[in-house]
């Protein structure tokens, strides 16, 4: 994969999520938390590290993930992402239970 232009801090756009309470769902986010999220539209600045297969995201003191891109393994979350024409970052997960998150940070 070629190293797109992803490093850096993106913030998320939450107009533009489909899943997300899903995809938080999945990574073992409590119900309260993913509430508070929901209802106050706020999340961690991310800060991302792409290497020629892999994003490594950090959410502040919050923790980090990996994600391989388009890699699958049985109960790994498969990612795709890309930088749109208008610079934002769109971000596509394979969930384990097969639905399909869609994150857009700017």
């Amino acid at each position: 994969m070629a190293n797109l232009n992803m490093n850096g801090k993106w913030k998320q756009d939450f107009s533009q999520n489909e899943n997300f309470d899903q995809h938080l769902r999945e990574q073992g986010i409590g119900w309260f938390s993913r509430f508070w999220i929901k209802m106050t539209k706020k999340m961690p600045v991310e800060e991302f590290v792409v290497t020629e297969d892999q994003a490594t995201l950090t959410w502040g003191d919050h923790g980090e993930l990996v994600w391989r891109h388009n890699a699958k393994k049985r109960g790994e979350f498969v990612m795709t992402w890309r930088v749109d024409s208008s610079g934002s970052l769109e971000m596509t997960t394979q969930l384990p239970s097969g639905k399909t998150s869609r994150r857009v940070l700017r």
